[in-house]
């Protein structure tokens, strides 16, 4: 079956862009490529005991005016922007209470690594993933901007893991707080995992030479560097995108079965074959001189090794038990894994909002969270939504393994896109029931 390809806009075309469309798009593109924005900064700025400070400063004021100047520009225009403000009044006003009413968890809140100033508290940090890509109401220019901005940060990964050749090493805090030297990175498999998501999605979508090569060289990136949650997120990502792209060939149930049963043969033959097949794979790559940490499990038979996570889900399940309707506040979990485990954080997503926000909350936003996901999956037939939904809820994936949403743009981006896509919805059937209003009166 074809599908029909996804259009974006070409440089020539950026480049005219209206300022209320330009402004965004630029906010978005320094956003998502902000690592590879402050390398360029560390790059240009000579070092300096302060340099750090002046390089987020000048990134923060940099994405500052151009979201001001987003609103500035679209003031007094028509547009169908979605509301952000009762989100992030929610999300500051459950810091600012943790702020005043639990003075104990305030090492957390100054903590190294994971302090509010490092982690909130600045333009790139993922909770502001909700407010750049908010800009936006035109599906075609937030994929455009994906688009590009997967392609700078590819290049970066590249640079990173070219990087990491000419040191020998990646460097990680482990769960009891020392900085290790690996083989593999803890985070890179996670920030490049994106990059494949999307390119496996234009490709399948486009058909184009340079999105199958990206898409190849990012699944290589994660499999040679990364650990074994990005390819989860890959393979879930995979199974949306075939399911997407067939639920739109209707009255071909003979043809949807026939593959179904070829896809089930050569899953059973599949599983049958994997110690032959990782025996090869492992030759090969040992051959090749790569050690990566799946490899390195497959190896040693601890592929399904949780890394700890049961200890971790152990005290989360207790402390959901013990903080009532309300829960613990914001950070509440970190001060009592913290104890235990450097990162403090649940390692799940519907964890750490149940621990957080209590049984009472913490559940409306799941359940709220579940519903429109689910609904955009069996009702949004949008090849370009369809396209971005998947992209952001396979990336994710990663917070049901690892992570805190509190950290992860992909998570609001996905946020916003719901948003979006509801309105979106909201407003082609008020049309709809507008024309067909008209069209009765006129009989």
């Amino acid at each position: 079956m074809k599908s029909a390809g996804i259009q974006y806009d070409k440089i020539r075309t950026i480049i005219k862009y209206e300022k209320k469309d330009l402004f965004p798009f630029l906010a978005g593109i320094l956003y998502i490529c902000s690592e590879l924005t402050r390398g360029t900064l560390r790059f240009l700025i000579p070092f300096f005991s302060e340099r750090e400070v002046l390089v987020y400063g000048i990134q923060d004021s940099i994405i500052v005016i151009l979201v001001i100047l987003s609103y500035l520009t679209r003031y007094g225009t028509k547009n169908k922007k979605i509301q952000i403000w009762p989100i992030y009044v929610i999300s500051f006003g459950s810091i600012v209470w943790s702020v005043l009413f639990h003075p104990e968890y305030r090492e957390w809140f100054k903590h190294s690594e994971y302090g509010l100033t490092i982690t909130i508290f600045h333009m790139t940090s993922g909770i502001f993933g909700l407010l750049i890509f908010g800009l936006f109401n035109d599906k075609k220019k937030i994929f455009s901007m994906l688009v590009y901005g997967c392609r700078l940060n590819l290049l970066w990964h590249i640079y990173e893991y070219s990087a990491y050749l000419k040191r020998g090493y990646w460097e990680a805090y482990l769960g009891d707080g020392t900085l290790a030297r690996l083989d593999y990175g803890l985070n890179y498999g996670y920030r490049v995992v994106l990059c494949a998501i999307f390119f496996m999605i234009l490709c399948v979508y486009n058909k184009k030479m340079i999105d199958l090569i990206s898409f190849v060289i990012s699944l290589m990136l994660v499999i040679i560097c990364g650990s074994r949650g990005p390819l989860l997120c890959i393979a879930i990502s995979s199974l949306l995108l075939f399911t997407s792209i067939w639920s739109k060939n209707k009255g071909s149930k003979i043809k949807f079965l026939f593959l179904f049963s070829i896809l089930l043969i050569g899953l059973v033959l599949f599983v049958a074959g994997i110690p032959v097949l990782m025996e090869q794979i492992i030759k090969v790559l040992k051959n090749a001189n790569i050690s990566t940490r799946t490899i390195q499990m497959l190896l040693n038979g601890e592929i399904m090794n949780d890394s700890g996570r049961s200890k971790i889900y152990e005290i989360a399940f207790e402390m959901i038990k013990n903080g009532g309707l309300l829960g613990y506040g914001f950070y509440g979990d970190r001060y009592v894994i913290g104890r235990t485990w450097h990162y403090g954080y649940p390692h799940n997503l519907f964890l750490e909002w149940l621990i957080q926000y209590g049984v009472l909350f913490g559940g409306m936003i799941i359940i709220t969270f579940l519903v429109n996901v689910i609904r955009m999956i069996f009702k949004c037939k949008d090849s370009t939504w369809q396209a971005l939904f998947i992209t952001l809820l396979g990336a994710t994936v990663k917070l049901w393994l690892s992570d805190s949403f509190w950290y992860y743009w992909p998570f609001w981006a996905l946020v916003a896109l719901l948003e979006i896509w509801n309105k979106e919805e909201g407003y082609l059937k008020r049309r709809k029931r507008i024309k067909f209003t008209l069209s009765v009166k006129r009989r």
